[in-house]
């Protein structure tokens, strides 16, 4: 996960209560139940939330006030991922997976009807999109192919009329369902079935893998701030890398199954982690696990230790969480949308 609009690092700014996240909004959109969130993007000049699921659909909630959100429109779009909101939220782009290759623009004048306003053919020869995330950098919208195992990379600054830039990365890191962080000028990503993590950029359109870091185990998220960098896997593994020098991480700490331990013992025992976020000193790792939201403070990465666990009304927990603001959670589960303060 990352920023807004996928722009890298947010300003640091003074949380109140980081290591005890406050539940201060949520709403119970009709169509999501039980189903899986494929990509999420938040314009924070709006509120505007888009997520797009595992049943074709898009959503946009209404999130300009976080205590009271409400959902504005249900579509059903065709089999999209990695999803874009341009600055200002005028548009948010997808790119197409399920074989072909399009990356579709769709207007936002109003966000309680928005329609498609633009569609291109790629011709990427079957590299659909299939990563979680998208990213509009400047006038470029980077995303992650699945099929391809790559990184493209597609010119938008014509919307109605994409160009494809480039591809790079390799069948070894961008594999399956790939997750990715953009920050500080670099993406670091690692496919679901992958057990190395490719670190690239991309200079005027043109994408570059700059190095691959190799035994990263099979994390599926990942997330980035301060000097830090963590991975977690579906297994209850979570890893902390230093990113003092970007394209180098060392690792620096981990831990499996913290909410096992003899200390942390009334937590419960967590049997899968599903999607993480950091504030913004990189000290506490948000996780969402089967049983709620795990906070773990991970100071000393050495010795992690669980700090708190938000545990959502009758079992609803959420699958993604995001970070949108230096004090301020997304997380989106199987039936909901919940907004946290930390």
């Amino acid at each position: 996960m990352t920023g807004p609009q996928g722009m890298g690092p947010l300003i640091p700014a003074t949380t109140s209560h980081p290591a005890t996240p406050i539940q201060i909004g949520a709403i119970t959109p009709a169509g999501i139940s039980g189903l899986t969130i494929h990509s999420i993007d938040y314009e924070p000049s709006t509120g505007l939330l888009v997520i797009v699921d595992s049943d074709a659909k898009a959503h946009t909630v209404d999130l300009a006030s976080p205590t009271a959100p409400s959902l504005l429109q249900t579509q059903t779009l065709g089999q999209f991922r990695a999803v874009a909101i341009t600055p200002g939220a005028s548009h948010f782009f997808v790119a197409h997976y399920n074989g072909d290759e399009w990356v579709r623009r769709y207007s936002l004048s109003n966000p309680a009807a928005f329609t498609a306003s633009g569609q291109t053919d790629l011709a990427f020869a079957s590299y659909g999109g299939g990563g979680r995330e998208g990213y509009l950098v400047g006038n470029y919208f980077v995303y992650f192919a699945e099929r391809g195992n790559q990184m493209a990379v597609v010119d938008v600054t014509n919307p109605s009329a994409a160009v494809k830039m480039g591809l790079a990365g390799s069948s070894t890191v961008f594999n399956g369902d790939t997750d990715s962080v953009f920050y500080g000028g670099y993406y670091y990503a690692q496919g679901a079935s992958s057990n190395s993590m490719g670190i690239a950029h991309v200079t005027a359109g043109v994408p570059a893998l700059d190095a691959t870091i190799a035994n990263t185990g099979t994390s599926t998220r990942l997330d980035a701030a301060g000097t830090r960098l963590v991975t977690i896997g579906s297994s209850t593994s979570l890893k902390i890398w230093d990113l003092t020098a970007p394209i180098a991480p060392t690792q620096i700490g981990s831990t499996v199954n913290p909410a096992g331990s003899a200390t942390a013992a009334s937590l419960g025992t967590m049997t899968t982690f599903d999607d993480v976020a950091l504030d913004p000193t990189g000290r506490y790792a948000y996780v969402c696990t089967n049983l709620g939201l795990l906070v773990l403070d991970c100071q000393t990465p050495t010795a992690t230790v669980p700090a708190s666990k938000v545990v959502p009304p009758s079992g609803n927990v959420v699958k993604t969480i995001e970070r949108v603001a230096d004090n301020r959670l997304i997380g989106v589960g199987t039936q909901n949308v919940r907004v946290y303060e930390i």
